[in-house]
């Protein structure tokens, strides 16, 4: 089994507590866009788009993340959505997924490097993203 092979596999065995931290994280953001929506649907969405994240970093496919990301992040501003807010649950995202990898590194402690810098490689991707969401003007 390769690092991201595990990852993955952790993570879908795990999904319903990885989601559950995700949202948590985005609702103590205090993001409007999570706090106000309901339960069920947001929560959905956010598993969804955990499930995203999760792909684009196990498949290694980073630009298409990024563009993905921004694109959609592009939609949301132009309906409405604050872009503090957007940067805010890119923050929340980092700290989930820097979360997920620390569970993944406890259950396969060799792999500890190699999901570190998947880990560094989101960063990088989050960093790629805010610029691009700071840089839009709709």
């Amino acid at each position: 089994m390769t690092p991201e092979q595990h990852l993955e596999s952790f993570y879908r065995a795990n999904r319903d507590q990885a989601v559950e931290y995700f949202y948590g994280s985005l609702c103590n953001a205090n993001i409007k866009s999570y706090v106000e929506a309901p339960r069920g649907p947001t929560l959905a969405a956010v598993g969804q788009s955990f499930d995203n994240l999760i792909s684009g970093l196990v498949n290694r496919t980073p630009e298409l993340y990024v563009q993905s990301q921004t694109e959609m992040f592009k939609k949301r501003i132009a309906a409405g959505v604050a872009p503090r807010d957007l940067l805010a649950g890119l923050k929340s995202a980092e700290a989930s997924i820097a979360w997920l990898i620390e569970q993944a590194s406890l259950e396969r402690p060799e792999f500890e490097p190699q999901l570190r810098r998947m880990g560094q490689q989101y960063l990088l991707m989050a960093q790629m993203t805010a610029l691009s969401v700071r840089a839009y003007q709709p």
